[in-house]
């Protein structure tokens, strides 16, 4: 029953998004459908795992959701980026002895204009790296992690070639004012 309800929030969300004229407002609402995409997913692993005793075969993904948990939360503010043809990388660094930390309790939920990045029991605290507006455009399904020492690379699978000039949608509108501004007027 909570699935069917799931469903058709989903359902009016897409429509909604048919009607939405502003980027902001059509990232948040695919966001959202996203998020309710997995909580359908996780439903229904749960009803195909409990009606079943063999094992499931899925891995742990990148796309993996949030385990919320008691501990402390400590945002991420130090990162570094760069970017190639394909990808932009993000180095979620000071995260000391995050090689150590099971790779069950790392995730990372991404969406075509974002992503979040979830550590769990990492030195007594759970950490969170999230961006919701970035640059461009990414493809989530083929965006993922890497866990190095003391540091967790996420790989941006850019949606086209286009070189980014900031990580984040403020970035992008600071350049065009910059530009506008720069650009001398006729009159």
């Amino acid at each position: 029953m909570a699935t069917l309800e799931i469903k058709k929030d989903q359902e009016e969300l897409k429509r909604l998004l048919q009607l939405a004229s502003r980027e902001n407002v059509k990232n948040i609402l695919l966001g959202h459908i996203e998020q309710l995409q997995k909580s359908v997913d996780e439903d229904e692993s749960k009803n195909v795992n409990s009606s079943t005793s063999a094992p499931s075969t899925e891995t742990k993904a990148a796309t993996s959701p949030n385990k919320p948990t008691k501990l402390p939360l400590q945002k991420i503010s130090s990162y570094a980026w760069d970017q190639s043809d394909s990808y932009v990388k993000v180095y979620a660094s000071n995260l000391s002895g995050v090689q150590q930390v099971p790779s069950d309790n790392v995730s990372c939920q991404f969406n075509t204009r974002g992503f979040n990045l979830f550590v769990s029991g990492l030195n007594g605290k759970d950490h969170q790296l999230q961006i919701v507006s970035l640059y461009g455009n990414i493809v989530p399904e083929e965006s993922k992690i890497k866990i190095k020492t003391d540091c967790i690379l996420v790989m941006l699978k850019k949606a086209s070639k286009e070189k980014w000039e900031g990580m984040t949608e403020i970035d992008r509108r600071k350049k065009e004012k910059q530009k506008a501004e720069s650009t001398p007027q006729t009159g």
